[in-house]
């Protein structure tokens, strides 16, 4: 009976005793090349990004308050921002006043992912997103995005340009920025696609670093 031998397929050994691996067929290499062209696509390109207006990237609405001598406006219990509620945490998930059906009807609707800006008092420059429908009061300018802008994105943008907002309104007696200073205020603006990518990233990040807040106020049980 004629035995078969294993006819597995070796590379052949190189110049140095080793085994080298098969050379990629065409396919595979052609496979490789367009993933990674597909990769230095996405990958953000400073050199591409345009200085905008915060004006030019988003809608910016200034908030207002209800009457406050008409009690039927307050106490529904939706949300009605003030710069009380920005906290630290990225994200409203609620405030220290709500208001009335009636009440909210009175305000300037803010849609959820907006970002919201203190822009009058001792605490301008604090920055936050509304994490679904709200209303803020005067000292807080919303930013609700255009098409072509990232809301996620530019809540990045505004924690960054804080810094410089709170110094030019560290001037004057009462902290303030008006709204047409503001509107002029200039940003960093990548594609669309990169802005996304980038906001990804940082979005995680911050989930990440809201985890760790939480961990470290529970209250202990010893």
């Amino acid at each position: 009976m004629t035995k078969h031998r294993n006819t597995r397929a070796v590379a052949p050994p190189s110049r140095h005793g080793r085994s080298q691996a098969p050379p990629r067929p065409p396919r595979c290499q052609e496979h490789l090349a367009t993933a990674g062209r597909e990769k230095s696509a996405s990958a953000p390109n400073p050199t591409t990004w345009e200085q905008r207006k915060l004006g030019e990237v988003a809608s910016i609405v200034t908030g207002s308050t209800p009457p406050t001598a008409d009690e039927s406006n307050y106490g529904g219990g939706l949300p009605f921002v003030s710069p009380g509620d920005i906290d630290g945490n990225r994200f409203v998930d609620s405030t220290l006043t709500t208001l009335s059906e009636k009440g909210f009807s009175l305000g300037r609707f803010i849609p959820a992912k907006s970002s919201l800006f203190v822009c009058i008092g001792s605490t301008v420059g604090k920055v936050a997103q509304a994490n679904g429908g709200v209303t803020t009061n005067q000292q807080i300018n919303s930013l609700i995005p255009y098409q072509d802008v990232d809301p996620d994105f530019l809540y990045s943008l505004l924690e960054h340009a804080a810094p410089m907002v709170r110094a030019q309104a560290a001037t004057q007696a009462v902290p303030i920025v008006n709204k047409s200073t503001f509107e002029s205020l200039e940003v960093p603006l990548p594609r669309l696609e990169e802005q996304r990518y980038l906001s990804t990233l940082l979005l995680s990040l911050d989930n990440l670093i809201t985890l760790h807040q939480r961990e470290f106020s529970l209250p202990s049980c010893g």
